[in-house]
């Protein structure tokens, strides 16, 4: 969302959240490594996509 809120020149601001501690005796979902390569190529594909708009 921030990536593309600054391709299409929109204003970002900060809102503040309060976080709390998770009480539930559940195992986490997240798989750091396929998620990461996840967000990355997200945010590379995103980058092509703009420059190909550019030219």
């Amino acid at each position: 969302m921030i990536i593309k809120a600054k391709i299409n020149h929109l204003k970002i601001l900060e809102v503040p959240t309060i976080l709390r501690k998770d009480l539930r005796n559940k195992k986490p979902h997240l798989r750091t490594i396929r998620d990461g390569f996840r967000h990355l190529s997200i945010i590379l594909s995103l980058y092509k996509k703009k420059n190909r708009l550019d030219n």
